[in-house]
């Protein structure tokens, strides 16, 4: 499989996928070879003897001159790697920079047909913690307020999501915080159902916060069979960056669009509501699950909800957990 991989400086994108190379390798034993494009610039630059700084590239023009010859090598490099099922390839790329308050190009798109990646890969994080590692980063130190990383992170996703639907590919939007086996499995494992895990996180803190460990646990024992894609992955709400309301209402707003789309990009949404509390927000995706043709499955013990009717819509209703557990993994 090839894959291109992107996302914005300070989510760690290299180190996540180093993380999922390493567990195809131990746990599949297939390959996974990571190019990164920086990489490529940089030897490119030293052959032209041309001197540039991770510090000082987004401001030097040549960075233009320098990215299509590493696109070049990059694509000469990628014909001689087997492409096959145990044999993987990814090139790691931004979609963009947020530079100096504006937007500069950080891929040239006359190389998606070169290249032609099957999968499209857009790697995010919380805000604060791309924000903290920005400030740990002598090339982005004070440059960017909160608000402008939760701009230019929906911008690379934005972008990914794009080239993607121009050729007609898959694309994922991967929290950095998904253990390898996510996308691990979406390389190694592509014909295995994905499912996206839907719960009352606020309900669950209000009413029994040691739910949430279960719901993680069933996460885990779901990954057995399928890949997971866990909304509390992305934990802006929970610890968010400083900013005041406005910070906080864009980060609501985000949050939901964001949940829209891991449902998007799953086959199967899984409902666990072990409370009474109603949640909107797990109500809303239960709804958009079954619009956009998922199966939707619900584990619900309580009498419903005044906020559904007897024919909510669902492919199946559980009453208890353990039988909405058994037949996800045992019959389904």
């Amino acid at each position: 499989m090839r894959l291109l991989a992107t996302g914005i400086s300070g989510v760690a994108k290299l180190e996540t996928l180093e993380q999922v190379a390493r567990y195809l390798k131990e746990k599949k034993n297939q390959d996974l070879e990571i190019l990164d494009v920086w990489t490529y610039i940089q030897k490119v630059a030293k052959n032209l003897r041309i001197q540039v700084t991770k510090e000082k590239i987004l401001d030097d023009q040549r960075v233009d001159l320098l990215r299509p010859l590493a696109f070049e090598d990059i694509s000469k490099t990628l014909a001689q790697i087997p492409n096959g099922p145990t044999s993987h390839a990814v090139i790691a790329t931004h979609g963009c920079f947020r530079w100096n308050k504006y937007l500069r190009r950080g891929f040239d798109v006359h190389y998606l047909n070169q290249i032609d990646p099957d999968v499209y890969v857009n790697i995010i994080d919380d805000v604060h913690l791309i924000k903290n590692r920005l400030e740990q980063d002598s090339q982005w130190k004070a440059r960017l307020s909160a608000p402008e990383v939760i701009t230019w992170r929906d911008e690379e996703t934005f972008l990914t999501e794009t080239f993607a639907e121009f050729q007609r590919k898959s694309f994922y939007l991967l929290a950095r915080s998904e253990p390898p086996e996510t996308l691990g499995n979406l390389i190694g494992e592509p014909a295995m159902k994905k499912i996206y895990l839907s719960y009352p996180i606020t309900a669950i803190e209000k009413q029994k916060p040691e739910l949430l460990e279960e719901a993680e646990q069933f996460a885990h024992e779901l990954r057995s069979k399928f890949v997971v894609f866990n909304p509390l992955s992305i934990k802006d709400l929970v610890a968010h960056p400083s900013g005041g309301d406005e910070v906080m209402k864009e980060l609501r707003e985000n949050t939901v669009w964001r949940d829209f789309k891991l449902i998007r990009q799953s086959d199967i949404v899984v409902v666990y509501y072990p409370v009474e509390f109603n949640s909107p927000g797990v109500n809303q995706e239960i709804a958009y699950g079954f619009a956009h043709e998922k199966q939707v499955y619900l584990y619900y013990p309580h009498s419903l909800s005044p906020f559904w009717s007897e024919d909510v819509s669902v492919t199946a209703r559980f009453d208890k957990f353990e039988e909405l557990r058994n037949y996800l993994l045992n019959e389904l």
